[in-house]
């Protein structure tokens, strides 16, 4: 979950901003740079959730943000568009999160490379399904 401070330096960050998918491509990418700087952090405690036995209360981490990261972008989804969206949305952060916090060579750099290549397979992802949709409507 985004706490409110990030979420309004986010929203800063997409003021202005009318696509949505940009929008969802500069929150993803500040977010991905702050956990980069962060990493150490947050492997830390990570590691002290587990020592712990607490991890299991972040079960729903990744979720949170990609719920937070649409709610700023706007989205209005009531319907079954709303847990899609947010379910890919955790798949293409946590993915990249993932690589950053257990790739040791991983640079900074790769993060837009990384989340330009996922949004371009989500974006295939839909058409596809869309083009399925068309067949039974």
């Amino acid at each position: 979950m985004l706490k409110d401070i990030e979420k309004k330096n986010l929203a800063k960050k997409i003021k202005g901003v009318k696509s949505t998918t940009e929008k969802i491509k500069i929150l993803l990418t500040e977010k991905l740079n702050s956990d980069y700087k962060n990493k150490e952090k947050i492997k830390e405690e990570i590691k002290q959730k587990i020592k712990d036995k607490e991890i299991h209360k972040d079960i729903f981490y990744g979720y949170q943000v990609a719920s937070d990261m649409w709610d700023l972008a706007g989205d209005t989804s009531a319907d079954l568009n709303y847990y899609s969206k947010r379910l890919i949305l955790v798949s293409v952060y946590s993915n990249i999160l993932f690589k950053i916090l257990t790739c040791k060579t991983y640079q900074q750099q790769s993060i837009d490379k990384d989340i330009d290549k996922s949004l371009k397979g989500v974006k295939k992802f839909n058409e596809v399904k869309s083009s399925i949709l068309k067949q039974f409507s």
